[in-house]
């Protein structure tokens, strides 16, 4: 199966598998208030946070930020690169990655996760903005 024919729970998995990270998934707004995070994450990104103690995320910082400018990172200072990146679609969806080494310190993708990452996330994007959502069954993940 190509990654194009995927449906968005595959999609999030193949985007798991693809860029090595710990935890991925896709939130619905409507069910997961920005406000109660990190508590009202799914419990798959809180035993990844969990993992990492090192990775401290401003909360409120990463609420305004996705709110704003529709994507936000937390990197902690460790060394090792453990990271939360979240990215907001169409008001409604945000897809929150938690990992060990996705971006650089400087912000910019590791050459060997970038195209699988753009690739996947414009795929999700596409198939919720047309209402791909809509049409699914249980919740992703």
């Amino acid at each position: 199966m190509r990654k194009d024919e995927l449906g968005v729970p595959q999609l999030v998995e193949w985007l798991a598998a693809d860029i090595g990270a710990t935890a991925v998934a896709l939130v619905d707004r409507r069910d997961a208030d920005l406000a109660a995070w990190p508590a009202g994450l799914p419990a798959s990104l809180r035993r990844a946070l969990d993992g990492f103690p090192c990775l401290r995320v401003d909360w409120a910082r990463a609420r305004s930020e996705l709110l704003g400018e529709e994507e936000t990172n937390s990197t902690c200072d460790c060394g090792e690169r453990h990271q939360l990146r979240a990215v907001a679609m169409h008001g409604r969806w945000v897809l929150v990655i938690v990992t060990k080494g996705l971006l650089l310190p400087d912000g910019c993708f590791e050459p060997t996760t970038a195209a699988d990452y753009a690739l996947l996330v414009l795929g999700i994007r596409e198939f919720l903005e047309d209402g791909g959502a809509r049409r699914r069954g249980p919740r992703p993940i």
